[in-house]
């Protein structure tokens, strides 16, 4: 998202789904997706899922 805030990204889609029942979203780091049990394991703990959209994120290196 060209240098974007984690912040500015979510906003628009929180503000899209603000009266929707049953929507949850979430900037975190995932470390593991088990997709039989439909579990989302991050370092604050685990999230189980209906449906799971990620949106993968990078970090600049300037030094490669």
């Amino acid at each position: 998202m060209a240098g974007l805030e984690a912040s500015s990204i979510i906003f628009p889609f929180r503000k899209m789904f603000q009266k929707a029942k049953e929507v949850y979203l979430r900037v975190a780091e995932i470390t593991e997706v088990d997709t039989t049990q439909k579990i989302v394991y991050t370092p604050h703990g685990e999230m189980a899922y209906d449906y799971l959209v990620v949106a993968i994120g990078a970090d600049t290196n300037f030094f490669w």
